[in-house]
């Protein structure tokens, strides 16, 4: 089928790299606490995050910030109000955006002093038509984090799919147990006042050298613990300042048989692996995830990852993971891939 002649998408061609007004941002300033509490808020306690004198020792200057902690400098979800609405050949309105993955590449270290700002725009629209979807248009929304001196530290891509209402892909939350009528598996916990519990403390890993690691070899298994509501809150207030409107349960369109975990989430837990496995002087370079089916809030998971490609020279020392996202039905509800830059244990010519 001819797409492009079925959908007319002249009204997204006419903002594609438009220079649309930002707006303001969470976070402008990279300080020790925004750092600290985006860390907290995922539970990824490295001390590399938390420790200025052992980031100084493993040679990053201070304590530097996590993947995926430039959300609370900038994200393209606002793009969201400038997408316009067209129709497809038989008159239905293409309002539901769903999103389909998002790409990440880290540039340079983020610490505190710096001023980051982002600049998002549209720099994609492309008409598309799925058998179970019909026709739809897939948007890519990308953003720029770039510091006070002018040097870009990060850039993020997010895809999304612009389709008819109701075609967001709830066949994709199928598989999960019937929930009774009007309830939810997630549980209220207490509220985490300060001082009413007990900061982890930072963890130091032991460090993984390029020489070491060989293609097929595995990566440490990441289990998170069901996820519940306030978890997602705790994401949010460290990245939007804002909390989670949900109490669980049934959509109101009955797409969603409870709330979902937000596929933003899967960067930092996959750079919590990486870091993790690879040890603090590793630097993840690229990190790419992409939604498969809906993770239900209450369903504990397990992030996955194994090396696909290993450069053959150490003087550019990368190695390829291949990375997935599992719960504990075993469904796989997120793929993606990461690049990173190992140590050798020699120095490099």
């Amino acid at each position: 089928m001819n797409t492009e002649a079925t959908l007319d998408i002249r009204a997204f061609h006419a903002i594609v790299d438009k220079d649309l007004p930002q707006p303001h941002q969470i976070n402008y300033e990279v300080t020790r606490d925004s750092i600290r509490t985006f860390a907290y808020a995922v539970d990824d306690h490295n001390a590399l995050y938390l420790d200025d004198d052992y980031a100084s020792r493993m040679g990053w200057g201070h304590r530097i910030a996590p993947p995926g902690y430039l959300a609370s400098h900038g994200s393209s979800v606002w793009l969201a109000q400038h997408v316009p609405t067209i129709e497809d050949a038989d008159g239905n309105k293409l309002t539901e955006i769903v999103h389909a993955s998002e790409m990440w590449r880290f540039l340079r270290p983020v610490r505190p002093g710096d001023h980051v700002l982002s600049h998002s725009k549209i720099s994609r629209a492309q008409a598309k038509f799925g058998r179970k979807v019909g026709a739809s248009v897939m948007v890519d929304l990308h953003t720029r984090y770039f510091n006070h001196k002018g040097e870009d530290v990060a850039t993020r891509v997010d895809t999304c799919f612009v389709l008819k209402e109701g075609k967001g892909g709830a066949d994709s939350a199928a598989g999960y147990p019937p929930l009774e009528n009007g309830k939810s598996r997630s549980v209220i916990q207490p509220t985490r006042f300060p001082g009413t519990f007990e900061l982890p403390s930072p963890h130091e890993y032991t460090q993984r050298y390029f020489e070491d690691v060989a293609i097929g070899d595995p990566v440490d298994t990441l289990k998170i613990p069901p996820v519940m509501l306030q978890n997602l809150g705790r994401y949010c207030a460290a990245t939007l300042a804002s909390g989670v409107d949900e109490v669980g349960g049934p959509s109101p369109n009955g797409a969603m048989p409870d709330a979902y975990v937000f596929g933003h989430l899967r960067v930092p837990w996959f750079g919590r692996m990486l870091t993790a496995w690879a040890g603090p002087r590793a630097w993840i370079r690229s990190l790419e995830q992409r939604d498969k089916s809906w993770l239900l809030i209450g369903f504990a998971v397990e992030c996955r990852g194994r090396i696909t490609g290993k450069s053959g020279s150490p003087s550019d020392p990368w190695i390829t993971v291949e990375l997935e996202c599992v719960n504990e039905l075993g469904h796989v509800t997120n793929t993606g891939s990461a690049d990173l830059t190992l140590p050798t244990r020699e120095p490099r010519a």
